[in-house]
């Protein structure tokens, strides 16, 4: 069968076409002819180097698929050879046939396609055993979601919308936030502009939150809970250790709790398939909430083979979930606006960004500053000439890399794909300073911290000035963030 491996880490260019055997599948197993796998954000970290697979699960990414059974292990009896199904898998979703158990796959809900059903496992048993298993919530009770435009955020709006729940969720753009309120927000906060504290405090309090963000989120958390309020923590995208006054615990009774879904046991997950299928699927079938999709990628060796019609490179975005298509490029598979249409003004948006060439500076300074929303045109056009024509001089350049107010990420596959590998002109510079807002500190760095060898420092925009003199001399900075080869990030220097 055909797979995609990652052959080394590194960006989207790593995932490598192959040929294996057909896995086998075991008691209570089945095997899946794979037509749709879900890209979600482990796969990524994984085909980065940052993420390992469990023991005894497969080498290959992909946590949830869909398509058609098409073996069955001994003692099967709920599934037959040909149904249609989607499921939660251990890895190994990046091929043509997949082996999970059979309690962790669910029925293609009537009226979906397998390409909305390849998107439902993943999020869906995350959402529901964390927001209403873990996290109890109950109708009328006050929830709120951060990165309310991922994945798991427009999943768990809707579920928690439909349960009767008042749903609060934070984005990063006044359009992400319109997409929240459209999927079922009561109110959705930009938190660029806007405190999701005291928008919180001002209704009462949180009585549940679901959080991915972490770092100098989980003290804010607190403060927004209601007495009696939960905090449900999934992951931790700024950083998993912080300062915490823990006598705001005990004093307003909160409770603080998370967990991550791969690491549970089979006996787990089948209890949350069981739930989701009693509980949440006939809404699905009854189209009162519904996957939200970004777009749909042939599966092949990411930047080596062109689309016929147009570049398609594999990659993860987080707003929502993206999908593999594990069959030949075709124009007439290219997937529909989703239902919802809000990724429109996203979409339409991808070329808004664009990277300046910052004045003055010394001449062994390459000054530039990102603007927008970042593509692979914008870096083409302008940084990779500026750095090529750097490195061209004599003697160590210095890189000071601005990432502004107005900085809104890399929103496409290539801006990403080709940052990374234009990242070797970096390996001649003396020292690289990234300045940006703190929020987005941990995911510049990471960008910058497993690829250079040189000396990197993270500033946030209150410090660019200090800044600015560390990278124009080649004295140690008294402030900032030391970055090591991993990316990951040190305590302020003092």
């Amino acid at each position: 069968m055909r797979v995609i491996e990652i052959h080394e880490p590194g960006g989207p260019e790593v995932l490598t076409p192959a040929t294996r055997d057909l896995p086998r599948p075991g008691p209570g197993e089945v095997r899946i002819k794979v037509a749709y796998a879900g890209v979600n954000r482990p796969d990524a970290l994984q085909r980065a180097g940052l993420y390992n697979p469990p023991p005894g699960a497969s080498d290959l990414p992909g946590l949830e698929a869909a398509g058609e059974v098409s073996a069955l292990g001994e003692g099967v009896t709920e599934w037959q050879v040909g149904d249609k199904v989607c499921g939660l898998l251990p890895g190994g979703g990046y091929a043509e046939e997949v082996v999970t158990p059979a309690a962790h796959c669910l029925p293609v809900p009537a009226g979906m396609t397998l390409k909305q059903a390849a998107c439902l496992p993943e999020t869906f048993f995350t959402v529901w055993s964390n927001v209403f298993q873990r996290g109890g919530l109950q109708a009328g009770e006050r929830f709120l979601v951060h990165g309310g435009s991922s994945g798991i955020g427009t999943t768990a709006i809707q579920l928690a919308h439909v349960m009767g729940a008042r749903v609060f969720a934070t984005a990063g753009t006044d359009e992400k936030c319109a997409a929240c309120v459209d999927l079922g927000a009561e109110r959705a906060i930009n938190y660029r502009s806007e405190d999701f504290v005291e928008v919180l405090k001002a209704e009462g309090g949180a009585n549940l939150i679901l959080d991915m963000v972490g770092g100098d989120y989980l003290p804010r958390n607190v403060k927004a809970l209601a007495d009696d309020g939960r905090l449900v923590q999934i992951a931790f995208l700024q950083g998993p250790k912080v300062e915490l006054n823990f006598a705001q615990l005990m004093m307003r009774r909160l409770t603080i709790t998370g967990s991550t879904l791969r690491p549970q046991s089979d006996h787990a997950k089948a209890e949350i398939a069981r739930a989701l299928r009693e509980k949440v699927w006939p809404l699905l079938e009854a189209g009162r909430i519904a996957p939200v999709m970004d777009r749909g990628i042939p599966a092949g060796p990411g930047r080596r083979r062109p689309c016929p019609h147009g570049k398609q490179r594999p990659y993860w975005q987080d707003r929502s979930q993206d999908l593999i298509r594990l069959g030949p490029c075709d124009r007439s598979r290219r997937p529909p606006r989703d239902p919802l249409g809000w990724n429109k003004a996203v979409k339409e948006d991808h070329m808004s960004g664009s990277f300046e060439i910052l004045s003055g500076y010394p001449d062994d300074v390459l000054a530039v500053a990102a603007h927008g929303r970042i593509d692979g045109d914008s870096y083409d056009k302008t940084l990779e000439p500026a750095l090529e024509a750097m490195v061209a001089k004599e003697g160590k350049a210095k890189l000071f890399y601005l990432l502004g107010d107005d900085f809104e990420g890399f929103t496409a596959g290539a801006a990403w794909d080709d940052a990374r590998l234009g990242l070797q002109h970096l390996h001649d510079f003396a020292r690289i300073a990234v300045v940006t807002d703190v929020g987005w500190i941990r995911g510049a760095v990471s960008l910058f911290g497993p690829l250079v060898k040189a000396p990197v420092k993270a500033f946030p925009l209150a410090e660019k000035d200090a800044a600015a003199a560390w990278i124009a001399s080649n004295e140690p900075p008294e402030t900032g963030y030391n970055v090591d080869a991993s990316g990951k990030l040190s305590t302020p220097r003092s």
